[in-house]
C-alpha cells in the first residue's frame, strides 16, 4: 500500500479496496474558462487601479480613497491570486479510487473528504489535455448555472473531481468499471 493509500485507510468502508491513488497536477494551471476570465479580470483590475489612482491624484477625501481598496484587492485576486490559491490547494489534495468510491482528501484549513459512490454517481465526465486530464464524478450546478466560487478556484469548489491526473483515460475506465459501466 503506497503512502496515499495509507492516508485513505481510515476512510475505507468494510470490504472496500483501493485500486488507484494519485495527486493533481501541480503549479499554475489554466482552463478553457480562462479565455473569458483572464480578460475580465484584467479589465476589473485595470479599472480598480485607474479609479484608485484618479482618486489619489485629485486628492479626494480619504473615504473615497478607501472605497477603491476592496476593488483593487478583488482585482489582484481574480487576476493573479486565484491561480496561486488554486495551485496551493491542489498541492494539498490527494485522490483515491476504490472498487466502490472516488475519494478526494483536501488538506486546506483542515481535512475535508469528499467521496462519491461510483454506482450512484449521476455522470462521469472525462476531459483530456495532453498527458493529464480531469475526471468529474458529479455535476454541481447552482440555480444560476455556475459552480459558484468554483469559477474562480476549481480546487476549492467542493465538487467531486480529480483535477490534472496522469493517465486520465485509464483512471476513467477504472471508475467506469466501479460505476457498473464498461
Amino acid at each position: 500500500m503506497d503512502d496515499i493509500a495509507q492516508e485513505f485507510r481510515l476512510y475505507l468502508i468494510s470490504g472496500e479496496r483501493i485500486v488507484w491513488t494519485g495527486r493533481p497536477a501541480l503549479g499554475v494551471r489554466f482552463s478553457g474558462r480562462d479565455v473569458f476570465l483572464v480578460p475580465f479580470s484584467i479589465l476589473w483590475a485595470g479599472f480598480a487601479f485607474f479609479w484608485e489612482g484618479s482618486v489619489l491624484t485629485i486628492g479626494a477625501l480619504s473615504p473615497m480613497a478607501l472605497f477603491g481598496v476592496p476593488f483593487i484587492l478583488a482585482g489582484l485576486y481574480v487576476t493573479v491570486g486565484r491561480f496561486l490559491v488554486d495551485a496551493w490547494a491542489r498541492s494539498r489534495t490527494i485522490y483515491a479510487l476504490s472498487d466502490q468510491r472516488a475519494s478526494i482528501l483536501r488538506r486546506v484549513l483542515g481535512d475535508r473528504l469528499i467521496a462519491v459512490t461510483l454506482s450512484k454517481a449521476p455522470q462521469l465526465r472525462l476531459n483530456v489535455r495532453g498527458r493529464t486530464g480531469d475526471i468529474e464524478f458529479e455535476q454541481l450546478v447552482s440555480m444560476f448555472g455556475s459552480r459558484g466560487w468554483g469559477v474562480w478556484n476549481p480546487a476549492l469548489d467542493g465538487g467531486a473531481r480529480f483535477i490534472g491526473v496522469e493517465n486520465p483515460t485509464e483512471v476513467y475506465q477504472m471508475a467506469q468499471r466501479g460505476a457498473g459501466g464498461v
